[in-house]
């Protein structure tokens, strides 16, 4: 086992939480069982030691800026991965330990939180939902036998074995790997997306934000076009129309920066071209069989494009990009799991880094210039305006999520109801004007203070 001579928190914490937790006891409990369940049980071992190094590793640099570097310290970790479900890939599914090593593993991928850069802990949690399926089945097999002591307690040291990992996780790496814990780049900025956000000074803050993501566009976004065009035809489809999506919100920001908030008709309106490019880039994965070579590559991207929607959230835009990011990315892991043996895995990967950087390059442009939401008329609001926009922030975030619950959830469940018709569409127009009620009650609430008892029921 590596000794890493430690004190961090984090190391600690793996070392006496993980390592020595459940997983001690799954090993001994393995050796019990025999067979490939104890080769695979010390491949799993291996993996954790291996996971151990390389949070070690990592308490001790910045994230590589290569992305073969950081593969190049990933690698140990994959390889005995691979080891643990090459055991799964040489039994037959009649082998009465076919689920034991299959649970296992599918259940290992959850090491692979390591290289996302966002919910860590819901990786996990999925990919233990899909291990707990063989889980179930062994308790199944061998309720009735005279070894159903032994599987059970081999099926509860499975769980607590990956518990344990989620509960470490959540407690020192809640949304990303923690890399040189505890030391600050001196190369980095240390102004938050709020603090440019309140400047006083915004003369030019239009034309430097559209010249910001004219950057994404020429440089991110086209090293995505480049990637997708280099794997294939349907690929490079798709990518041409999220490239298209892309520009158009460009053209919507631009006009954006020079004009005051229009009506809620006009907005939808100037949103319309975006969202055309946006449903074309969902069309291109919505007929494709899951078992096309490319589905997840097209299905990450089909999942993700709601991205360039942060433009109509009326608060917390960041939030909404990263989780409508992570929606994807669950696909990105998949496709790099499916393709990490094949001959033009670095094609694939090089893809993969492409979306993601695409994305982070979004996540810094909107917490640079559009934070906490989207920016009208940038480049001539005054500081008293910005001012004034901070003090009713607190009052108006409430009611424009309540907008939104009514523009994204009631509306189209009315439209449904207005189609079957009768009396699901009465019901529907009922229910679509108690919401406007309540909706005009939570505007009136918000500018006054809470008047008397009698006053309210009134």
């Amino acid at each position: 086992m590596v000794d890493s001579g430690c004190t961090a928190r984090h190391i600690v914490g793996f070392k006496e939480n993980v390592l020595g937790g459940a997983l001690v006891r799954y090993v001994d409990l393995s050796k019990n069982i025999g067979g490939v369940v104890a080769s695979q049980a010390a491949a799993v071992e291996k993996c954790f030691e291996a996971l151990y190094a390389f949070v070690i590793a990592g308490s001790k640099c910045t994230k590589p800026n290569d992305e073969n570097d950081l593969i190049s310290m990933l690698t140990p970790l994959g390889a005995e991965m691979g080891n643990v479900g090459a055991v799964a890939g040489e039994l037959s599914p009649n082998d009465p330990l076919f689920n034991h090593v299959t649970a296992i593993a599918e259940s290992i991928a959850s090491l692979a939180w390591v290289q996302l850069d966002t919910k860590p802990v819901a990786h996990i949690s999925e990919s233990m939902m899909v291990g707990e399926a063989f889980l179930v089945k062994i308790l199944m097999t061998y309720k009735n036998s005279e070894q159903a002591a032994l599987h059970r307690d081999w099926v509860n040291a499975v769980r607590a074995v990956f518990e344990d990992l989620k509960k470490y996780v959540k407690e020192y790496h809640t949304t990303s790997f923690i890399w040189n814990a505890g030391v600050v780049d001196r190369g980095s900025s240390t102004t938050s997306g709020a603090e440019v956000a309140e400047s006083d000074d915004a003369e030019g803050s239009g034309d430097s934000a559209d010249a910001a993501f004219q950057s994404i566009v020429d440089n991110q976004l086209a090293a995505y076009l480049n990637a997708s065009l280099t794997l294939g035809s349907d690929i490079g489809k798709q990518a041409e129309d999220f490239a298209s999506a892309w520009r158009k919100e460009g053209e919507f920001l631009k006009k954006s920066a020079a004009m005051m908030k229009p009506s809620d008709e006009e907005f939808q309106a100037m949103l319309q071209p975006i969202a055309e490019e946006m449903t074309k880039v969902s069309d291109g994965a919505s007929s494709i069989s899951s078992r096309d070579p490319h589905f997840n590559h097209l299905t990450a991207i089909a999942e993700s494009v709601p991205v360039l929607g942060w433009v109509g959230v009326p608060s917390k835009n960041i939030a909404f990009i990263s989780d409508t990011e992570g929606a994807g990315d669950f696909y990105l892991n998949k496709l790099l799991m499916q393709k990490k043996k094949e001959s033009d895995f670095e094609d694939h990967q090089t893809w993969v880094k492409s979306v993601r950087e695409l994305f982070g390059a979004l996540k810094g442009f909107v917490k640079e210039y559009h934070t906490p939401t989207l920016s009208w008329n940038s480049a001539t609001q005054k500081p008293k305006a910005k001012a004034a926009q901070k003090a009713n922030l607190s009052q108006s975030s409430s009611v424009s999520d309540f907008e939104t619950i009514i523009n994204n959830a009631v509306i189209p469940f009315v439209e449904l109801g207005r189609n079957i018709g009768g009396l699901v569409a009465e019901q529907a127009e009922c229910f679509l004007k108690a919401f406007h009620e309540e909706h005009e009650f939570l505007k009136k609430a918000s500018a006054q203070t809470k008047p008397a008892d009698d006053i309210v029921q009134g």
